[in-house]
């Protein structure tokens, strides 16, 4: 009985994750992309959600930093229900989110795009100092600082769009597609930070990504998302292992 009830408070005394959805409904119009889903990302972990085009990849993330609104279930973080917080309030509560396409503003030069990251926040010291750790993280955009968006490469929009991200200090990363069109060396260089985010910081990254052997190498778990649902959610090792898994909904 002693053992029973000390096993229970072991359990009990366990952190809750960072962020937990549960039984999440969305869609755009009376089309419904993503059905019950349910996920979990631990503080200071790398989740990989993959899966084919139009599995409700994107979707999720939009849901998860408020751009689209839920049907049905629930989004919990850091044990707060977002159901009702607008995505300011995500940003301030520490959900970041990095959409597909490198956004950078045309007009702006790499330093106001950074600076533009942190527009909400009152330390203007900080935000400084925040830059310049960017500049640390990402030496290619160091050399840019002046340089207009327009005149960037889709590898330094890439590191800018992420870069950006982390002036607004995130708890959570939400990424989608960092590698998309990007040469294999930049994909490498942009994972290997992503790596060292978790590392050094203990940042938690929600990584959405098609490139499902990177996404997988770098993350702890991996979620198969296939037609709007969770058909898999496993350590990622064991995710490359199961062959029948990888043939069916991965592609490889």
């Amino acid at each position: 009985m002693t053992d029973t009830l000390t096993a229970t408070a072991r359990h009990d005394a366990r952190p809750a994750p960072l962020l937990e959805v549960s039984g999440l409904v969305a869609g755009y119009g009376q089309g419904e992309v993503l059905h019950d889903v349910d996920l979990t990302v631990p503080a200071g972990s790398v989740v990989a959600v993959v899966g084919a085009n139009g599995a409700g990849k994107s979707t999720l993330l939009r849901v998860l930093s408020g751009l689209l609104p839920a049907a049905a279930g629930t989004v919990r973080f850091d044990g707060d229900d977002l159901a009702s917080a607008a995505v300011e309030d995500r940003i301030r509560r520490g959900i970041v989110h990095v959409p597909e396409g490198r956004h950078a503003v045309a007009e702006l030069t790499v330093d106001e795009n950074l600076r533009l990251g942190g527009l909400w926040r009152g330390d203007r010291r900080e935000l400084r100092a925040d830059v310049d750790a960017a500049y640390d993280l990402f030496p290619a955009l160091a050399a840019r600082r002046t340089s207009h968006g327009h005149a960037l490469s889709g590898g330094e929009r890439q590191m800018l769009a992420i870069a950006r991200a982390l002036v607004a200090h995130p708890r959570l990363l939400l990424l989608d597609e960092p590698s998309l069109g990007l040469a294999p060396r930049i994909v490498a260089e942009i994972l290997g930070t992503l790596a060292h985010l978790r590392a050094e910081r203990g940042l938690a990254i929600l990584l959405v990504e098609q490139n499902v052997r990177s996404a997988l190498s770098v993350a702890d778990t991996g979620v198969v998302l296939n037609l709007g649902s969770v058909v898999a959610a496993r350590p990622s090792a064991a995710l490359l292992d199961d062959e029948q898994l990888r043939h069916a909904y991965l592609g490889f």
